[in-house]
């Protein structure tokens, strides 16, 4: 494995090719998660997962899906209490829109005011269904890791979910995809043209979004 810096965001990109499989994986990792919200917040980087699907479904027209099938591509996001993980799995043609995909994950949360509120009551719906404070890995939690940060959970809570506005979503989202908290790994089939192509779009969607994320010198 080799690590790479990307140049002008400075976020890391690991790379673990090999040209003999048929198919990559593309995935961004962030440093967030129930580990590292305060109580007040708990639940926030679950919230921001789910925007980030609904921001790339308005960003794509109401098509984001049907380009997913056209592309062979598979995307999913996973919040885990010690980070935030997005992947793009698919077959070697589709690494060029993979690459636009990771690039928008970047990209300021804009649905509309109805969308946020919507996606949030299934959040909350979610969250009264699995009625976590209830179960028995809650209590473990609770009282084996009692007044630390592993006692809150993954789901967050719905009266934390309701003072979240979408102005304070972004102001998370700011906070999170910095240059030191998140990295870009990629594995399988996949060239140096490839890797130039990704290094290309982040590169670019620093200077369009006028340095939203902070860089680091590049060594």
């Amino acid at each position: 494995m080799q690590e790479r810096k990307i140049l002008g965001t400075g976020v890391p990109l690991y790379a673990f090719t090999n040209g003999h499989q048929h198919q990559f994986c593309l995935a961004l990792y962030i440093r967030a998660g129930s580990l590292f919200e305060s109580p007040e917040q708990n639940g926030i980087t679950h919230l921001f997962e789910h925007m980030v699907f609904r921001n790339l479904k308005r960003k794509y027209g109401g098509e984001f899906y049907d380009l997913l099938q056209l592309h062979g591509l598979y995307f999913s996001g996973t919040t885990y209490r010690e980070f935030l993980r997005f992947s793009i799995e698919g077959p070697v043609f589709g690494f060029g829109f993979a690459a636009e995909i990771l690039e928008g994950l970047f990209e300021e949360i804009r649905i509309s005011t109805r969308e946020f509120s919507h996606e949030k009551g299934r959040i909350k719906a979610e969250i009264r269904e699995k009625e976590e404070r209830n179960t028995l890995e809650h209590f473990f939690l609770r009282n084996v890791w009692k007044e630390t940060n592993n006692e809150k959970t993954v789901l967050g809570y719905c009266r934390v979910l309701d003072s979240v506005s979408l102005k304070k979503l972004n102001a998370y989202r700011s906070e999170i995809l910095t240059a030191d908290n998140c990295f870009v790994y990629v594995t399988g089939n996949v060239s140096e043209e490839d890797l130039a192509l990704l290094r290309e779009r982040l590169d670019g969607m620093a200077v369009a979004q006028g340095g939203a994320m902070r860089k680091n010198e590049v060594t």
